[in-house]
């Protein structure tokens, strides 16, 4: 819809906009004439019940809205203005109850006027490049003729556009703005608006969510633009469940997620059925009610264009409550419970420790004990029978073993020379006079000595038992450092490389006899013997 001002020199008109119908009703006439027109009947709407002339004076200075034969007493509301130059166009919309709610007229006379009966009206009054007083805001008829002065003052005015996305094309919907209400079908465009802030609210539309439904759009300089998106509401479809088990009037809910709700969001009944409408989708719920439990665990739903319906059975539970005794404050602890009870390990660092089970034979244990502490009874069994169950749980602080030092001292070494000692499983060295080993219990440990720079570690190994006090070892160095070759005793080392070159020797020699062995002998000649030898010859 538009509500800019026609170029100059067009012929005025009044648009009626009828709201029930979504059509637009338009009539224009030229000067000292008059037109008649009847309300639309659109399908399946009844006929409106009133008509309408419209006239205009033969120099167009002013223009009368009347209805015909209508038993309501009208008056004349007159919109005045000043400060327009001569054939400046200008426009007032009119909003009005009834099934013609809004009446918009674009003129260039200086008056403006409309015949309605008693009532509050909110309108807006439009120029470009002229801004009135107020340009949106009420008017009330009260048994008398009205006039409102507008007085027009030059200064820039801009466009307000409020652009629609969603809805299909030709679909009806409006808004107001400033509580003038605004039809459309469509985006909606309107000029001479000058600088200022302007609140507009959506008006519901059936079967669709709109974003945003209100607000308000600043004019600072320039044309200003809103947007306006509608989505359809997604189609909804029952899912019914019904509940066995519960006392009547026992309030019990359904805490569930999935696809279009919000986190986990809980649906309650005191009746024995529970309706949720949901979209298409997949979703969770979990059943629940006080002092009793359900006998399945979460229920699934698919909703696939058609309702349901679901079954929930609930039982009754007792209360089955852990107390502890001879925990420090805060310390945590935790229990399980399994057979006909069910449930944890529930941890707690407060002293109860509590379950919803119904009737049977029960099996506990505590699971978490804190350190230093050992728990009676740490396992059980028990039995609920229609009434609440209480097992104290006593905790008493376990004796902490004492411990004790080994420190084995030596002598004889030169200073920084290192060695070490291997107790156990744990070895340490060290280049100073002692190696100690700390937080040992009472029992016997062996013991190794290495190192010293080649002097004999007397003794090199043996065994110290532990018996309620620290105890010291001392390890005596001495002799003199032995010669070492190829990282071994010399005696051993030489032997060592002895064998080693003995064993090169008879590897060379069996190479060479075998290479002998192999040799072809010599094949006989075939050339002729050289005769023989006669030897120097004789005196002549």
């Amino acid at each position: 819809m538009s509500l800019q001002d026609p170029p100059h020199g067009m012929g005025w008109g009044i648009c009626l906009f009828v709201a029930v119908s979504l059509l637009t009703v338009a009539y224009s006439a030229p000067n000292g004439a008059a037109g008649p027109h009847r309300g639309w009947t659109p399908v399946g709407e009844p006929a409106l019940s009133r008509a309408t002339t419209v006239t205009k004076g033969p120099t167009g200075q002013n223009l009368h809205e009347r209805p015909w034969a209508d038993p309501v007493a009208k008056y004349n509301l007159t919109f005045t203005e000043t400060g327009l130059p001569v054939s400046t166009y200008w426009s007032v919309s009119l909003t009005q109850p009834g099934p013609v709610a809004n009446l918009t007229i674009t003129t260039s006379p200086t008056s403006i006027i409309y015949s309605l009966p008693n009532g509050t009206y909110p309108y807006a009054v439009t120029s470009t490049q002229y801004a009135a007083g107020a340009t949106f805001s009420n008017v009330t008829v009260n048994g008398s003729n009205v006039t409102v002065r507008v007085a027009f003052t030059a200064q820039p005015t801009y466009l307000l556009l409020l652009n629609e996305t969603g809805l299909t094309p030709a679909t009806f919907w409006s808004l107001t703005l400033d509580a003038v209400w605004v039809p459309a079908f469509g985006n909606i465009t309107i000029g001479g608006i000058p600088n200022g802030t302007y609140a507009f609210a959506v008006l519901p539309k059936a079967a669709w969510n709109v974003t945003p439904s209100s607000g308000s759009i600043k004019v600072d300089g320039a044309n200003a633009e809103q947007a306006i998106s509608f989505t359809p509401v997604e189609t909804t479809y029952p899912m019914v469940f019904t509940e066995t088990g519960l006392a009547p009037g026992t309030e019990w809910w359904l805490n569930g997620t999935g696809t279009n709700l919000t986190g986990n969001t809980s649906f309650r009944s005191n009746t024995t059925t529970l309706t949720i409408d949901l979209q298409n989708g997949t979703y969770t719920f979990v059943p629940a009610a006080s002092s009793y439990a359900p006998e399945l665990g979460p229920i699934y739903v698919g909703v696939d264009g058609i309702g349901g319906f679901g079954s929930v059975a609930f039982i009754r539970t007792y209360a089955l409550t852990f107390t502890e005794t001879g925990l420090v404050v805060g310390s945590s602890w935790a229990v399980a419970v399994s057979g006909a009870c069910s449930g944890g390990p529930l941890s707690s660092s407060s002293s109860t420790i509590r379950f919803a089970e119904p009737n049977g034979s029960c099996s506990f244990s505590v699971t978490q004990i804190p350190a230093g502490y050992s728990g009676s009874p740490a396992s059980g069994s028990l039995r609920i029978n229609g009434a609440p169950q209480t097992v104290l749980v006593k905790f008493t602080s376990a004796p902490v073993p004492r411990t004790f030092d080994l420190d084995f001292i030596e002598s004889g070494l030169p200073g920084q020379t290192l060695w070490s000692v291997t107790l156990g499983s744990n070895s340490l060295e060290s280049e100073s006079g002692t190696i100690a080993f700390a937080g040992l219990t009472n029992g016997t440990y062996t013991f190794t000595v290495s190192g010293g720079g080649g002097l004999v570690a007397t003794p090199g190994s043996g065994s110290v038992f532990v018996k309620g006090a620290n105890l010291t070892k001392t390890i005596a160095f001495g002799g003199s450092p032995s010669l070492t070759f190829l990282g071994l005793p010399a005696n051993e080392g030489y032997a060592v490389l002895g064998g080693i070159l003995a064993a090169a020797v008879l590897a060379g020699l069996w190479a060479v006899f075998r290479s002998r062995r192999r040799k072809p002998p010599p094949e006989p000649s075939s050339a002729p013997a050289p005769p023989a030898s006669q030897g120097p010859p004789g005196p002549s």
